[in-house]
């Protein structure tokens, strides 16, 4: 099906990647290699995206997530931090602190990619930008 711009939407993609806390970076939209546009992750439309399965998230380190609903992602990267939690039972607890730390960040990104987004107001128009009479 055509997008707007007369592009078919199979030529699209879209890519993003979750920091080890479940931070989100910026929504890639490209056309094969080329970039077109960024888009806020958290913006109505970026969820869209997400919900439907379009985004290819892309986690720490560059390891794949797949195209699955924030919330897998999410949980996919909750459980590779909670070995990393395991394995480091030894470790120094500022080292374990951290990780504990990283598992309550993620949880939080995780409800907050997963609400609906915050309509924005318009924003208001300069005085000197209405029409003279």
């Amino acid at each position: 099906m055509p997008g707007g711009d007369g592009l078919l939407e199979h030529e699209r993609t879209h890519r993003a990647t979750l920091a080890g806390d479940g931070r989100p970076g910026p929504v890639e939209e490209r056309i094969g290699r080329r970039l077109v546009r960024l888009l806020d992750p958290l913006s109505e439309e970026a969820r869209a995206l997400a919900a439907d399965g379009r985004i290819q998230w892309i986690g720490p380190e560059g390891a794949p997530l797949g195209r699955v609903p924030p919330a897998a992602a999410c949980a996919e990267l909750k459980r590779r931090l909670e070995r990393v939690l395991e394995a480091a039972e030894a470790a120094p607890a500022a080292e374990r602190a951290a990780l504990t730390y990283g598992l309550a960040r993620l949880q939080g990104w995780s409800e907050r990619l997963q609400q609906a987004p915050v309509p924005r107001s318009p924003s208001p128009r300069r005085r000197d930008s209405l029409p003279h009479r």
